[in-house]
């Protein structure tokens, strides 16, 4: 039985960290899925409803449209207006996406409640169980934020519904939630193990068409889309810099010792370089001794150049350490400040900052800004 339990144990606990390393590593696209999901599903939620309201007074005896199902409607109508509204902006923020799925989920389950309690006390409840099975396939949201809404509106829901109605009918109504609970507990595990499945795959595929081989960084390509996209969401009212990085007499390395040498080299400049920026910062190469850093959300600018000076001085440690021959960097950066320009403007700027930086020496590194809009 011991064991029983500590696999079960040891089962939920990997499911959570891949759920969690899940929703770390696709938080910006999760957020763009459930953007456009809040909107679909508002505005179907209003058309429904409007349809229902039409049909329902031909089809049940004694129906009438009451001030819940009047509210409900213009509720609906206001979380399409800001749904739409907030995904036309260039900027969007996770938080704020993630908030508004919270407030439409405790809105639903709120009127749901209402709903099926006080127009018509002496009926059976229609719509809690209902809603508490679809929840888990509306958004994307983590366990611990999404169980606790369904948690909450169930007790909630039980509560009002024994206070307000005949014992029996409470009774009946009490069972089926918590049926509906019971079965969107094993859609919502279902769903999330579909989702890590997919994302898993999608980022095996990733890895084998957007990483270069020799680095283990982001390649050309991929680089560029990751970068451009950065750009384009990124919150003006915060900066970012972009660094171009040029390896110094890369070319006497594989003149003099081969380019299995060069490419060692590279490898292991490639490993440094990952560790020497952070995760969410975008490190790729460029080209064949060229890597570019895009370093999102910057705080304060003045940590360029110690960064730079570490990164020269570990390069250099690095190539000798290796028995290679002296080489350095030659660094050009753009700090950019306001609205994004385009990356091919970017690139350029930062690519006559880093020729700057070589008609200076070498192992040289120079800063410059670009105020956008």
């Amino acid at each position: 039985m011991c064991r029983i339990w500590s696999g079960l144990y040891e089962g939920v606990r990997l499911c959570l960290k891949k759920q969690n390393d899940y929703f770390m590593e696709a938080r910006e696209e999760i957020a763009d899925k459930n953007m456009r999901l809040l909107c679909l599903t508002s505005m179907y939620a209003t058309i429904v409803a409007a349809v229902l309201m039409l049909i329902a007074p031909c089809m049940v005896k004694e129906w009438k449209i009451t001030i819940q199902y009047v509210l409900f409607l213009v509720v609906m109508l206001d979380f399409v207006l800001f749904s739409f509204w907030y995904a036309g902006r260039k900027v969007q923020r996770t938080a704020v996406v993630t908030a508004a799925c919270i407030l439409f989920y405790i809105t639903l389950s709120g009127f749901a409640i209402v709903i099926d309690i006080f127009p018509y006390p002496g009926s059976p409840a229609t719509y809690m169980p209902m809603i508490l099975m679809v929840f888990p396939v509306i958004f994307i949201l983590r366990f611990r934020i999404l169980f606790p809404i369904m948690l909450g509106s169930e007790i909630v829901y039980i509560i009002l519904d024994t206070a307000v109605k005949e014992s029996f009918l409470a009774q009946n109504d009490v069972f089926n939630s918590i049926a509906g609970l019971f079965f969107s507990l094993v859609i919502l595990f279902i769903i999330m193990g579909l989702r890590l499945e997919d994302s898993s795959a999608k980022n095996r595929y990733k890895r084998l068409s957007t990483i270069d081989s020799l680095t283990s960084m982001f390649n050309k390509t991929a680089y560029r889309e990751e970068a451009e996209a950065y750009l384009r969401r990124r919150d003006p009212s915060g900066q970012c810099a972009f660094m171009i990085i040029d390896l110094d007499d890369f070319k006497k390395v594989n003149d003099r010792l081969g380019h299995l040498a060069g490419d060692r080299l590279l490898e292991k400049i490639g490993t440094l370089l990952l560790r020497s920026f952070r995760t969410t910062d975008i490190v790729g190469r460029f080209g064949g001794d060229e890597f570019t850093v895009m370093l999102k959300d910057l705080a304060d600018a003045a940590i360029l150049a110690p960064k730079c000076r570490e990164i020269q001085k570990a390069v250099g440690e690095l190539a000798y350490l290796d028995g290679v021959c002296c080489v350095g960097f030659s660094i050009g950066i753009i700090v950019i400040v306001g609205e994004s320009p385009a990356f091919d403007e970017v690139f350029e700027a930062a690519d006559r900052a880093l020729y700057a930086a070589k008609a200076q020496g070498k192992g040289r590194h120079v800063i410059r800004t670009m105020r956008g809009g």
